[in-house]
């Protein structure tokens, strides 16, 4: 079976073929190993019967599995390492090499701070606003807008978990839940946060697909979902299991829209709108 069971599905899948006469083989071979000193009860369990493992795997791809949507902007702004702003977007630090310090100099695109309290010792910009004396890089996305530009095709514009802390606090939280506009004011088609459900088709198929990460580049890794342990088994080389990567534009093609599971597994899809 492909699909990877989570422990509460295996025990179920368990509980739903125990019978008594299962239970007392069990017991009868767990007398035996004690008496023999093995560590293992089977060492080949019987099927209850021959398909078994297919009608699982298709009771599996029947389930709808519902997530608990986490939409809250808050979450960690950025890294810990501070960088030294540079000339023409490089900046510098410290790196610790073999137990010396080693100084680094990159071009990066950090957040770039500001502070009251140091406009005495960096000073201030021609137009008269605070000199930023220090960067951050931003690590995490909190949303990825995909908008309809002028031709009528979707772009992708990402809003950092940085960008939404100073939208809130600047306008309030209700700026992140407009429905028909994004927050740079164009036609929103859908607004996408990691662990969100959507739907689309991909080789010929339709999926539905739960969202694992967010790229600043604006590439969407999805996963079918009811997979578990996506992470471990997309970094396998071993594992048949990979991502599934879209971007705005491909999930145009790809007829993709947002979709959600209610806690009863009732699926709400308004189809795909252009």
């Amino acid at each position: 079976m492909n699909c990877a069971l989570d422990g509460k599905l295996t025990d179920a899948c368990v509980i739903g073929i125990t019978d008594r006469g299962l239970l007392q083989q069990f017991s009868r071979a767990n007398q035996q190993a004690r008496e023999k000193g093995l560590e293992r009860l089977v060492e080949n369990l019987i099927p209850p019967w021959a398909t078994y493992r297919e009608h699982v795997a298709r009771a599996v791809s029947n389930i709808w599995i519902s997530y608990k949507p986490d939409h809250s902007h808050e979450g960690g702004m950025h890294n810990d390492t501070a960088y030294s702003l540079l000339d023409d977007g490089y900046v510098a630090y410290h790196k610790n090499n073999n137990g010396q310090k080693e100084l680094i100099k990159e071009k990066l695109a950090v957040i770039r701070m500001t502070s009251h309290k140091a406009r005495e010792r960096h000073g201030v910009l021609p137009d008269g606003s605070l000199r930023p004396y220090k960067g951050y890089k931003g690590d995490s996305n909190y949303c990825l807008e995909i908008i309809k530009n002028e031709k009528g095709k979707w772009d992708g514009e990402i809003v950092s978990t940085f960008v939404a802390y100073q939208i809130v606090r600047k306008e309030g939280v209700d700026v992140l839940r407009k429905n028909e506009e994004s927050i740079s004011g164009k036609p929103l088609v859908m607004r996408l946060i990691k662990g969100d459900m959507v739907r689309c088709e991909h080789n010929e198929k339709m999926m539905t697909l739960r969202i694992i990460s967010i790229k600043s580049t604006g590439v969407i890794a999805l996963a079918p979902h009811h997979e578990s342990n996506v992470d471990a088994r997309n970094r396998n080389p071993e594992d048949p299991f990979k991502y599934i990567y879209k971007t705005p534009s491909s999930l145009q093609k790809s007829h993709g829209r947002k979709i959600t599971i209610s806690p009863i597994g009732q699926v709400n899809d308004s189809g795909f709108k252009d």
